[in-house]
């Protein structure tokens, strides 16, 4: 049985990709997108070389998933140990 989130444009399906978040509606993972956004590409060359099926709509839902994510990360800092620990050779 598979477990299934879709939230503004973006799905989660256990079985789809092992449940990474991906375009509703495709198999085209939003890291994919961020990726190549991060690489300087533009959301057109996305849709005109990589993924004709996308759209600037579907480019703005990723970058607004990732924001999500990120704004609610929760971060938890370690204490440093005093003493540095030894390690027996």
């Amino acid at each position: 049985m598979s477990s299934m989130k879709k939230t503004d444009g973006i799905e989660i399906n256990s079985e789809i990709l092992s449940g990474q978040p991906i375009v509703a509606g495709t198999r085209i993972p939003v890291y994919a997108i961020i990726d190549l956004l991060a690489d300087g590409l533009t959301a057109k060359e996305i849709i005109n070389d990589y993924y004709p099926s996308l759209t600037k709509k579907d480019i703005m839902a990723a970058l607004k998933y990732s924001a999500k994510i990120l704004k609610n990360e929760e971060i938890v800092f370690l204490e440093k140990s005093e003493k540095p620990r030894q390690v027996a050779l």
